[in-house]
């Protein structure tokens, strides 16, 4: 499990949507507490895949931003796979008259 710290601003930078410095690929909620809501995100540097977290305030009165205390985030390098997800919907049909 290879670990990769970035400098906090390249992180917010990737984060905020500068694609210089790589492109956030999935950004998705894990969570949410009173104050917090947690956050899973991968970005996508170079052919690297970078798997990390951040939690922001869950109202304006929480002054909580991404890596708030964190210098230098660590994130986790992952790879890509595909998988199938079986769903269900409505069917339509017609009765006949």
């Amino acid at each position: 499990m290879a670990k990769v710290k970035l400098a906090k601003q390249v992180a917010l930078d990737i984060l905020d949507g500068d694609k210089s410095q790589g492109e956030v690929v999935l950004d998705e909620i894990t969570g949410k507490g009173r104050w917090s809501i947690r956050y899973r995100v991968v970005f996508k540097i170079g052919d690297k895949f970078l798997l990390g977290s951040y939690s922001v305030g869950a109202t304006e009165n929480q002054d909580e931003g991404p890596w708030e205390h964190q210098d230098n985030p660590e994130f986790e390098e992952v790879e890509a796979y595909e998988r199938t997800i079986t769903d269900y919907r409505s069917i339509q049909r017609t009765e006949a008259a």
